[in-house]
């Protein structure tokens, strides 16, 4: 008989650091945490593929403390096993949508949780892990790209685990995420930036999580140029800092904002490009831009990449900065470089 060759001792005996530092007795046991990571790689229910962000944690009660606003809905209790997270996955993935997370407490009781939903909060896992060392114990699993699932604690332990053929120094799926929400917010007012650059993050995090690949470029004027002639361009462009500007005006709506990040997502599952300026305004989408010979000759993979390989040609002649997010979740960021 053949000896049988897994990753599961080794990942056991990689994460078994993560589990000692934590110190959250059978919760966070290195086995349950590899069950997870392995289940959550791609997870899927009735062939529809989930990210559902899971928190295990002592008390769910003092969790919520920490978001004024928050609302949870117990669905049930297991033995905390091996095979538990198997139950509560199946019973809570469905319904972790829209803001809503997974729990697990300490105690083996588990259902969903949520902030406020007002989209300028700070995001949940920022919130309840930016606190190193707090006394409040808790962990996040989640998957960030396709075969990588992200996990970190309450005392700064963090890890991307690839259950997959990437090297172990392959960049994070999510590393150019806030240089590109620092490119599109840069020449906002300094009062405003940091608000702006939260609501952004959040949504393009969220809109891309949902998508199927992207590609966003950045223009450094107010117009478009003729690059993008071939696309989508808005009459009045969506002025996301004017927006989040207006929550000072006491008849302002936060849905007002909800709205507006819930057509992002949709322009995000568009095809072709979203384009915008560097004051954080949308000027358009669904746009497509022209190969040239010598991209298509050296340009390896299908229409996003070579699309992204002219938007990285025409940098500072009608792109300022390029992002895409391949079909399996994984990035790459370009901009000009100023000090040139």
């Amino acid at each position: 008989m053949p000896d049988n060759i897994t990753f599961r001792t080794h990942l056991i005996g990689s994460i078994s650091d993560f589990t000692d530092a934590c110190d959250m007795g059978e919760l966070v046991r290195p086995s349950i945490l590899v069950e997870l990571i392995v289940s959550l790689a791609r997870y899927q229910e009735e062939g529809v593929t989930l990210c559902p962000e899971v928190y295990l944690c002592e008390e769910l009660t003092n969790m919520l403390l920490m978001m004024p606003g928050s609302g949870s809905l117990p669905i049930g209790h297991v033995d905390i096993s091996d095979g538990a997270i198997k139950e509560v996955l199946k019973k809570c993935a469905p319904l972790a949508l829209d803001g809503w997370k997974i729990y697990v407490e300490g105690n083996g009781d588990f259902g969903l949780f949520r902030d406020s939903l007002n989209p300028l909060n700070i995001p949940v896992e920022e919130t309840l892990l930016s606190n190193v060392g707090a006394e409040m114990r808790v962990v996040r699993v989640f998957q960030i790209a396709n075969d990588c699932v992200e996990i970190r604690s309450y005392c700064g332990g963090f890890h991307n685990i690839y259950l997959s053929h990437k090297r172990e120094t392959e960049p994070s799926p999510e590393r150019y995420l806030g240089d590109l929400v620092e490119t599109i917010s840069d020449k906002v007012l300094a009062l405003e930036k940091d608000t702006v650059r939260t609501f952004l993050k959040k949504s393009l995090r969220e809109g891309l999580r949902e998508s199927h690949g992207a590609l966003i470029a950045v223009v450094r004027g107010q117009t478009l140029p003729a690059l993008f002639s071939d696309g989508i361009q808005l009459s009045n462009s969506i002025d996301f800092a004017a927006k989040i500007l207006e929550r000072h005006e006491s008849n302002f709506q936060h849905t007002t904002l909800s709205a507006l990040g819930s057509l992002l997502k949709g322009m995000l599952n568009s095809d072709g490009i979203l384009v915008f300026t560097r004051d954080a305004k949308l000027l358009a989408y669904n746009c497509f831009v022209k190969s040239s010979k010598s991209n298509e000759r050296g340009a390896v993979g299908g229409a996003r990449r070579r699309a992204y390989g002219v938007l990285c040609e025409k940098l500072n002649r009608g792109t300022y900065a390029a992002f895409i997010q391949s079909q399996d979740g994984w990035t790459d960021f370009r901009k000009v470089d100023d000090g040139q």
